[in-house]
């Protein structure tokens, strides 16, 4: 509490609130956010790489041929992939803070770019050989 009481007379004012909750502790929540996201995100990849032979298989297997993931999609594809690890999925809030980090154009919809992008994964390349 001393920490919010910045001019210390023992009482907190709203400019003393606000001024704690409003930049820094954005800030750290973004970041709290951003890195549970990450830290899913490599769970989730090696999850797919267990149970559905990789981040590629498991986004069409959930994108009913449309080349895009739903949010109602992607948690289908979540809720699945726990099932089949025997865990427990994550909550509403992070399942939304995943969908959202991959969804990078902010448009409501994971394309498979998106899907590549976070889940780095390589798109073959076929070279032939010159003789």
């Amino acid at each position: 509490m001393i920490w919010l009481d910045t001019n210390q007379d023992g009482l907190i004012d709203y400019k003393e609130f606000c001024s704690k909750f409003t930049n820094t502790w954005n800030k750290e929540a973004e970041n709290f956010i951003r890195e549970r996201a990450r830290v899913k995100l490599d769970e989730l990849n090696y999850m797919m790489s267990n149970h559905m032979h990789g981040a590629a298989n498991g986004f069409h297997m959930f994108d009913n041929k449309t080349g895009v993931l739903a949010y109602s999609d992607f948690c289908s594809l979540i809720t699945a992939l726990y099932k089949a690890a025997f865990k427990e999925p994550p909550t509403y809030q992070v399942m939304k803070d995943i969908y959202d980090s991959i969804d990078v154009r902010r448009d409501g919809r994971i394309d498979y770019n998106e899907w590549r992008s976070a889940f780095r994964i390589q798109t073959a390349v076929k070279v032939s050989e010159e003789e």
